[in-house]
C-alpha cells in the first residue's frame, strides 16, 4: 500500500536533512583549518638593521618560525647561514650588500658568506661582495650543499669563487642559478649533479687562473667573457685554465663567449656533451674535445675571429674546434669564420698538440665532420693529421663540408669541384640526418624541458596556501549552504500548497489515517485499489473524479 506523508512529517525530514549537510559541511571545515599548518605572524620575517627582534639578516634566516626573510637597503658585515627551506629576499643587487664581518668564521679553508644547507630555499635581490676582505684561502660567495636551491638575480664580485656546492642528485632535486652576474667563477660539485645554469653573465678578471664555471649539467643564454691563463709552453691535457666552461656532462646551448682563451673544454668526461647553438667571438680556441670515455656532439655553432694569442688552452691557440684522443664525436653544421690557424682540427694522439703523461690509449679516430661551412682559416679550413682508411687517408669520417683548403689534399673535395665547374657547393646548414644527430636532439630537447620545469625544489607548502584553500572551502561551504536551503525552501513550499489545493479541488476535508482523503459526501466507501494507482467510487456517478 503507498502511503503519503503528511505536510509536517514532510517539513520535519527536509529541515532534519537540511541540517545535518549543513552541520557536516561546518565539521569539515572545522577539521580542515585544524589540520592546516598554523598562520604565525612570524612567517614572515622582516630585517631591521640594528634593533627589533631581527637586527641582522642571519638572525631571520636561523630562525625555524620564520618562512620568508626580508632585507632592506644597506651593507650587512655578517656571514649568512639558511639552515631551513626559506625564501630570501633583498631590496636589489647593488642595493642589499652582504660583505665579510670583521672576524670572519671559517670552515675547513673555507670562508664563506652565505651557506645553504636546506632545499626549497630561494635567494633574490642582493649583492655579495668580498672587496672588504683580504681572503687568506678560499672564498665563496655562495656555498649550496642542497639540492632544490634557486639562486635568481643575485650577483657575486671580488671574492675569489661565486658559486659552490657540493649538492648530489641523491635527493633527486637540481641547484638553478639563473638571471645573476658573477665576477668571479661558478663551481658546481660533481658533473653529474643537477646543476642548472641559465641567463647569466660571468666575466673574468682577464688575468687570473680562472674558470668561469666548472661542471653545469644545463647550461643556455649565458655570456661568458674575459677569461684567461697565464702563457704556457708544452702544456698537456689537465687543467682548465683560461676556459669559460670546463664541463663533463650535460647540454651548452645557445651561449654567448668573448675574449677568452677557451670557450668550452670538454675532457676526460663520462658522458656526452651536446654543444649547439652557441656563438664565439675573439676566443683563443672556440671548442676543445679531448681524452673523453664517451661520444661527444657538437653542432650548429657560429664561430668567428679565433685569434693566436700567448695564453689559452694552450695545445691549440687560433684553432675553431680542436679534438684530441676522441672516437665517434659528431661534429656537424657549425659555422666557422676567421681562424688564426685551423677551423677544424684532428689531432692524432700523442702527437703534436695531442701530447698525453696520463694511462690509457686514446686514438683519435671515426669522428664523423659533415656539413660544416669554414672559410678563411689562416693555415688550413679543415686539419687531420691521423691515418686511416677514412677521406684523404684519414681515420675519421668526412662528408659535405664547404671549405677551401684541406690538410691533406681532399678534406675539401667540394671546392676542387666548385672551381672546374663542374659540382654545387654543400648547404652551409644541412638538416640533421644521422644518428647521432637524433640522439644530440634528444639531448637538447631533454635539457630545454628540464630548464622550464624549473624553479627550486622542495615542494615546500607555506601558511599563505593553507589560507587560500580555508578561504576556498568556507566560500563553497556558503554556496552549498545557501542552495541547499534554497532548494529545501522550494520543495516545502511546493508541498504546502499542494496540500492546501487538494480540499479546494476536490472537496476534501479530512484526512484519513489510511493514506488519503475520504469524500465528504454520501458517495459511500472508498473504491477499490486499481494495479494503475487510482481509486474508483462504487456508484454510478460518471461525473465523479475517477484517477485520483
Amino acid at each position: 500500500m503507498r502511503v503519503l506523508m503528511s505536510p509536517a512529517v514532510g517539513r520535519k525530514a527536509w529541515l532534519f536533512l537540511l541540517g545535518a549537510a549543513l552541520s557536516s559541511l561546518l565539521l569539515a571545515g572545522i577539521a580542515l583549518v585544524i589540520a592546516a599548518p598554523p598562520l604565525r605572524a612570524a612567517d614572515v620575517c622582516a630585517v631591521t638593521p640594528g634593533s627589533g627582534a631581527y637586527p641582522t639578516i642571519n638572525a631571520a634566516t636561523t630562525d625555524a618560525s620564520c618562512a620568508s626573510v626580508t632585507a632592506p637597503a644597506g651593507t650587512f658585515a655578517e656571514q649568512i647561514t639558511i639552515n631551513h627551506a626559506l625564501t630570501l629576499t633583498g631590496a636589489g643587487t647593488g642595493k642589499t650588500v652582504i660583505t665579510y664581518p670583521s672576524n670572519p668564521a671559517q670552515t675547513g679553508n673555507t670562508y664563506t658568506l652565505i651557506e645553504i644547507d636546506a632545499g626549497g630555499t630561494s635567494v633574490s635581490g642582493l649583492t655579495v661582495s668580498g672587496q672588504n676582505y683580504q681572503c687568506p684561502a678560499i672564498c665563496l660567495g655562495f656555498e649550496i650543499n642542497q639540492g632544490g636551491v634557486t639562486l635568481n638575480g643575485v650577483s657575486v664580485v671580488n671574492i675569489i669563487g661565486a658559486v659552490g656546492t657540493s649538492a648530489s642528485s641523491s635527493n633527486g632535486q637540481r641547484v638553478t642559478v639563473e638571471n645573476s652576474y658573477f665576477g668571479a667563477p661558478v663551481a658546481p660539485g660533481p658533473y653529474d649533479a643537477p646543476f642548472y645554469f641559465q641567463n647569466n653573465t660571468v666575466v673574468g678578471n682577464g688575468s687570473s687562473v680562472q674558470t668561469g664555471l666548472l661542471g653545469g649539467t644545463y647550461v643556455a643564454g649565458n655570456t661568458f667573457k674575459h677569461f684567461h691563463g697565464p702563457p704556457c709552453t708544452g702544456c698537456v691535457p689537465g687543467g682548465s685554465q683560461g676556459s669559460a666552461i670546463a664541463t663533463g656532462a650535460g647540454t651548452i646551448t645557445n651561449n654567448t663567449f668573448q675574449d677568452s682563451d677557451t670557450g668550452i673544454l670538454v675532457e676526460q668526461a663520462p658522458n656526452t656533451v651536446t654543444i649547439s647553438g652557441n656563438t664565439f667571438s675573439g676566443v683563443g680556441t672556440a671548442i676543445v674535445l679531448a681524452l673523453n670515455q664517451n661520444k661527444q656532439v657538437v653542432q650548429n655553432n657560429h664561430i668567428s675571429n679565433v685569434v693566436r694569442n700567448n695564453g689559452g688552452w694552450p695545445y691549440y691557440p687560433g684553432v675553431g674546434i680542436a679534438v684530441c684522443g676522441e672516437q665517434s664525436d659528431t661534429i656537424k653544421g657549425n659555422t666557422i669564420s676567421g681562424a688564426a690557424v685551423y677551423g677544424i682540427a684532428m689531432f692524432a694522439y700523442q702527437s703534436a698538440g695531442c701530447l698525453n703523461s696520463g694511462p690509457g690509449s686514446y686514438p683519435t679516430k671515426n669522428n664523423t665532420v659533415s656539413g660544416n661551412t669554414v672559410s678563411g682559416s689562416g693555415s688550413a679550413d679543415l686539419y687531420d693529421n691521423t691515418h686511416g682508411s677514412g677521406l684523404a687517408g684519414t681515420a675519421n669520417l668526412y662528408s659535405g663540408n664547404t671549405c677551401k683548403v684541406g690538410q691533406p689534399a681532399g678534406l675539401c673535395p667540394s671546392a676542387a669541384a666548385v672551381a672546374t665547374g663542374t659540382g654545387t657547393s654543400a648547404s652551409s646548414a644541412p638538416s640533421p640526418a644521422s644518428t647521432e644527430d637524433a640522439s644530440a636532439t634528444a639531448t637538447s630537447v631533454a635539457g630545454v624541458a628540464g630548464g622550464v620545469q624549473t624553479g627550486s625544489g622542495g615542494g615546500q607548502g607555506t601558511p599563505s596556501d593553507s589560507l587560500i584553500l580555508v578561504i576556498v572551502f568556507a566560500v563553497l561551504t556558503l554556496v552549498l549552504a545557501v542552495s541547499g536551503g534554497a532548494l529545501a525552501y522550494v520543495l516545502i513550499r511546493r508541498r504546502r500548497l499542494a496540500a492546501a489545493a487538494l480540499p479546494e479541488m476536490y472537496g476534501y476535508d479530512q484526512y484519513d489515517q489510511r493514506g488519503g482523503y475520504d469524500p465528504p459526501d454520501t458517495y459511500g466507501q472508498r473504491g477499490d485499489y486499481r494495479q494503475r494507482g487510482d481509486y474508483r467510487p462504487r456508484h454510478d456517478d460518471p461525473t465523479y473524479y475517477d484517477g485520483w
